[in-house]
């Protein structure tokens, strides 16, 4: 009797879980997907849909564009993350292993990877699968570095050498001190010289944390400056939905008009009050004009503002950058941000250089004076004009 009642048992479980892969399965053949919404998701539980949670989502595509870049760890793209305040539902901070998921994840680019078979989703994507497939490249560049390297060395994949342009490599080396009969261990960064001969000499740590430290300063913006642009960049938000508003009610009212003469010239031909010819040509005119007004119309909603959101992220990253210049040993964030500040970075004669990036780092470093002049609005209001300036030329 009891192996009977076993064996009931296991044919009702086999049983339950049979028809839960087979449920499972039809709603990933509907495009729909039968778990937990992924980091950047939600679950909508009255049509168990999946949609997109606007406060992370942008954040997750940002998050494979700086990836793409080739640039940045997965400790970095971490750190972008609590930099930016973004934690999961519960309010936790993405760990390691949670990044490298999110950036290998096919779901953001509209496929659900389900047992190791795809099936196309009916969520709206994030990324295009080109950008997923480049980070793809990049993730399989990172797997073939060892856990301990990624861990030990902050500044590696960093800083290029510029004598030879080989990459900057790191290595750790051990001295024992017989007078105190103290061992210690450095670290110490050089050219790999994968490029061949090079004559650059070795620079520690601490000497390449400092020389960052100077690079970031520069273009770190300090609270009271943070709270001005702050206030600035809000009166710029208004003053532009103003502008929008009102490009928009004038180009609606052009249409409107266009509509007007359509239905007259219909009616005049079929008065007979025009020929046919004329009647085409009018017509033709007519379209190609409403057609032009609405292409303006979608450029007023897509191009006109779309420099005041990265704007924004800039000036957090900026005030953020203060932030990270007080912390000490916090060499990943370092790292990061001066990701974030520059297109290159290179070492010779162990000394660091700069090419800032654009928009707005290297407006911001050319712009900037002595600290005193920041506590003068209207240097600070100029320096805040040049790099908005910089932000929209980049969209036009």
């Amino acid at each position: 009797m009891i192996s009977m009642a076993f064996s009931e048992a296991k044919y009702y479980v086999d049983n339950l879980s049979e028809n839960v892969k087979r449920g499972n399965r039809q709603k990933l053949r509907r495009g729909d997907w039968p778990n937990k919404a992924p980091f950047g998701y939600l679950n909508n539980k009255a049509d168990k849909s999946i949609y997109l949670d606007n406060e992370r989502a942008k954040f997750v595509t940002k998050a494979f564009q700086l990836f793409s870049t080739g640039r940045y760890t997965y400790v970095n793209i971490r750190s972008f993350f609590i930099q930016n305040k973004i934690k999961n539902i519960s309010g936790v901070k993405p760990h390691l292993d949670k990044i490298k998921r999110i950036l290998t994840d096919p779901f953001y680019y509209g496929y659900m990877e389900f047992n190791d078979e795809l099936f196309q989703g009916n969520h709206q994507p994030l990324i295009s699968k080109k950008l997923f497939d480049k980070c793809q490249k990049i993730v399989k560049q990172h797997s073939r570095q060892t856990k301990s390297i990624k861990a030990e060395f902050d500044f590696l994949g960093l800083i290029k050498c510029q004598e030879c342009g080989s990459s900057i490599t790191a290595e750790k080396h051990t001295k024992h001190y017989l007078r105190t009969n103290r061992t210690a261990t450095y670290t110490y960064y050089r050219c790999s010289k994968k490029r061949g001969k090079c004559n650059q000499r070795y620079i520690s740590k601490d000497e390449i944390e400092a020389q960052i430290r100077q690079i970031i300063q520069p273009v770190s913006l300090p609270q009271t400056a943070y709270k001005k642009f702050l206030e600035w960049l809000e009166k710029d938000r208004q003053e532009a939905k103003l502008k929008s508003q009102g490009q928009i009610n004038n180009v609606t009212r052009q249409l409107k008009l266009i509509e007007e003469k359509l239905d007259r010239l219909l009616e005049a031909y079929l008065d007979q009050l025009i020929d046919s010819q004329n009647y085409q040509t009018k017509k033709n005119e007519l379209i190609e004009t409403k057609a032009d007004l609405h292409e303006n119309l979608k450029d007023i909603n897509t191009i006109g503002n779309t420099w005041l959101e990265p704007f924004s992220e800039w000036v957090e990253q900026a005030f953020h950058a203060c932030k990270i210049l007080r912390a000490k040993n916090n060499g990943h964030e370092l790292a990061f941000m001066a990701k974030t500040v520059s297109s290159n970075l290179f070492l010779q004669n162990q000394k660091l250089s700069v090419n800032y990036a654009s928009p707005g780092w290297n407006v911001f470093a050319s712009t900037r004076t002595d600290a005193k002049n920041y506590q003068n609005n209207s240097n600070l209001l100029a320096v805040y004009r040049k790099i908005r300036t910089s932000f929209q030329q980049i969209v036009k």
